[in-house]
């Protein structure tokens, strides 16, 4: 109780029993000395949650960072190939691919990471972002997400099948 109300505290348990018990032997002689020097009890119980919180945030942020990625898709008729050029944060590396093998460039969805379970936000998603498809000889697809703010999709697909045409590769 302090001179003009009384002060509410509760019981509870505490991991850190003895620090507890030291700060009301400090306010106990605090109240007890009349001539006493002010008295500051700190607490900081809870920091460890921001400890933790924080590590969290970081830990999401680094990952985000390492897993975006940029794609470069260079043609080169005089050489015969197709490069893709991927580039991380701390790693790039290219893939090469025989121009000839290339039969065709179409409009298509990107695959979804879970193909039995079409939800409806995939199916948004799947509508609002197309990508391109790079059929092979052997059958494979190779899909290719493009920023449709840069340059539309659609347009891509016509320039990459305009390319092709015109290297001998037949493309529908």
């Amino acid at each position: 109780m302090t001179a003009s109300q009384p002060v509410p505290l509760t019981a509870h348990f505490s991991a850190d029993y003895m620090r507890q018990q030291s700060g009301v032997e400090q306010l106990e002689l605090f109240i007890e000395d009349t001539e006493a020097k002010p008295l500051t009890i700190s607490d900081y119980g809870h920091s460890w949650v921001y400890l933790l919180g924080g590590i969290a945030i970081a830990t999401g942020v680094v990952s985000a960072a390492l897993s975006m990625e940029r794609t470069t898709l260079s043609f080169d008729n005089a050489a015969n190939y197709l490069q893709i050029h991927h580039q991380r944060l701390f790693a790039s590396w290219t893939d090469e691919y025989d121009l000839q093998t290339v039969i065709n460039v179409e409009l298509g969805s990107p695959p979804t990471t879970i193909p039995q379970f079409s939800t409806q936000l995939q199916k948004i998603k799947k509508e609002e972002s197309p990508c391109v498809h790079i059929q092979f000889e052997s059958g494979n697809r190779l899909p290719i997400s493009l920023d449709p703010k840069q340059q539309p999709v659609k347009q891509a697909v016509r320039h990459i099948r305009d390319f092709l045409k015109k290297s001998g590769n037949v493309a529908s």
